[in-house]
């Protein structure tokens, strides 16, 4: 007989178990992406080997991805995660979906083995029928002090449907309240839309110094009028009065939003003492460090570097809630690459006993590539008359030293000019590369200055979209009324013969009136040698009989 392969025990195989399950956030909705995070144990005392998890369901959609992944080997005793993005198909309802999950691997010898299991993900209602505002960044400082205003930022998102009005950002529940109108004018959002709100504001002394939460609420309208509030939590520090001497700290800085490689910019730090006594001698240095060598070789600057000054400047005394502007000129290095930079601001300082002390802040910038497009007409006539279509077509030309990711490009009228046009996808679009935009014009009203747009959406290097627009304007005339001033007249009837008019009398067709001959007068006495008469003569008539 055969000899036959005993069965392998558990012990001497690879078990692979799904150790924990996490969905983020727990409780997507309708068209919102999340992430289903898988952690896999081999509790098996061999090792497992080209792991495939696989996940169907009927509710969501892969997001960014594949719904299969892979991992070559995990051990005995290790945990791998699997990570798949997701996102609710848009006519999901609420309530609980499942997603089907397969796990697969092989042992050393190429035996196949397989778990299948099934967990739920609760969906709730549609937010794209309403607006959502969330808080998606702040800038607030970590430490304030009792009493001392200080500046804070919040970035917002709509990740609604609809637009969310009126939106304001109220601090409720916490030991921080508005300095008298420190609240920012309101905002408006469309759907996808990001906006800021700067709140000034103060903190009351707290029982206990130390860390602490503060509670705000975001409130805004739809365009019915409906209103709606959301709550958000923001964790700071609050210092006690006699805990410290002078603190001085860097409340607000701008550097006027993004910058590009080879530009030069006005850094301005807004420097607030929060501490209860004043800081003599204040030094700041760019690039950080307090000592004597310090931002000496400037490379704690990285990409930046200061122009028409060095790097350290003094700024003398600050007294307890005084705050002082610094502005400095910087360029950024032409070869930087886009990223988020962070730069060093080091501060030195004496207390009222001439101790010297120091502290350490960071501001961050963002730098991109300076993108570049240009609007080339290519057939476009910018003079027509009212109901005389007219083609138009121009050309999207990346002038910039990178390829650009191209948005939809959309030709847009006005009130005078119809556009037949779709929005267009173009892609990336390489440096020094072209593309063409074609539409149909259909002028409708006389104007002379009719305006027609073109509109590119793209993708900057934060993955955020912006919008470049390039206006044509035209002159539309009306159209000219050709029977104006032109009478009607009957041509004059032909005049008839001598001969023609015997003919139809003697066949009793009638004939015309004979037009009167002209008659050479004679030279008379009614009529003067020059040749012309001096009265009315009298034409002769010759009598003619008829056979």
């Amino acid at each position: 007989p055969t000899p036959t392969a005993p069965p392998k025990l558990d012990a001497d195989r690879p078990i692979l178990v799904l150790d924990r399950v996490h969905v983020r956030p727990d409780r997507p909705a309708p068209g919102q992406a999340f992430e289903l995070d898988v952690d896999v144990e081999n509790v098996g005392d061999s090792d497992a080997l080209d792991i495939r998890m696989q996940w169907t369901a009927d509710a969501f959609l892969p997001d960014r991805g594949s719904s299969e992944i892979y991992r070559d080997r995990i051990e005995p005793g290790e945990e791998r995660d699997f990570e798949s993005g997701l996102r609710v198909a848009s006519t999901t309802v609420a309530g609980s979906h499942p997603i089907a999950i397969t796990l697969t691997w092989l042992d050393a010898e190429g035996e196949e083995y397989s778990l299948q299991t099934t967990i739920g993900v609760e969906v709730v209602g549609n937010t794209a029928t309403r607006p959502q505002v969330v808080v998606i960044g702040s800038r607030v400082p970590g430490r304030v002090a009792p009493g001392v205003p200080f500046t804070a930022v919040f970035n917002l998102r709509n990740v609604g449907g609809k637009d969310a009005r009126t939106v304001l950002l109220v601090p409720t529940a916490g030991p921080l309240a508005l300095q008298g109108t420190g609240q920012g004018a309101p905002l408006t959002l469309p759907p996808g839309a990001e906006g800021s709100l700067t709140l000034r504001l103060i903190a009351a002394a707290p029982g206990a110094p130390g860390a602490t939460q503060q509670g705000f609420e975001l409130r805004y309208d739809d365009a019915e009028g409906e209103r709606y509030t959301d709550g958000v939590n923001i964790g700071l520090s609050i210092t006690d009065d006699a805990a410290f001497g002078p603190l001085p700290m860097i409340a607000r800085y701008d550097a006027g939003g993004t910058v590009h490689p080879g530009e030069v910019f006005d850094l301005e730090l807004e420097i607030t003492n929060v501490g209860v006594a004043a800081a003599r001698s204040m030094m700041l240095v760019l690039g950080g460090g307090t000592g004597a060598g310090a931002g000496a070789a400037g490379s704690a600057l990285g990409v930046f570097a200061p122009l028409d000054r060095s790097n350290r400047r003094f700024i003398d005394d600050l007294a307890p809630g005084a705050s002082t502007t610094v502005s400095q000129r910087m360029v950024v290095d032409g070869a930087a690459k886009p990223g988020v930079y962070v730069l060093d601001i080091g501060l030195s300082y004496n207390d009222v006993d001439g101790e010297p002390l120091s502290s350490n802040e960071i501001v961050t910038m963002l730098v991109s590539r300076r993108v570049s497009l240009a609007i080339n007409p290519y057939a476009v006539v910018t003079q027509t008359m009212v109901g005389a279509s007219l083609p138009f077509a121009v050309e999207l030309i990346n002038a910039g030293a990178a390829t650009v990711s191209i948005g939809n490009v959309s030709v847009v009228g006005g009130r005078y000019m119809d556009v037949e046009s779709v929005p267009r996808f173009v892609g990336a679009l390489d440096q020094g590369g072209a593309d063409l935009i074609e539409a149909t014009l259909n002028p409708r009203a006389p104007s002379e200055d009719a305006e027609v747009q073109v509109v590119v959406e793209y993708l900057d290097d934060f993955n955020q979209t912006q919008t470049f627009t390039e206006t044509f304007v035209f002159v539309i005339d009306d159209v000219p009324d050709f029977d104006e001033g032109l009478e009607e007249t009957a041509p004059p009837p032909p005049e008839r013969g001598f001969f023609a008019r015997l003919l139809r009398g003697l066949f009793g067709l009638g004939a015309s009136p004979p037009t009167e001959p002209m008659q050479e007068p004679s030279i008379g006495p009614d009529r003067p040698p020059n040749g012309r008469s001096s009265g009315n003569v009298e034409p002769a008539v010759e009598e003619r009989a008829v056979p």
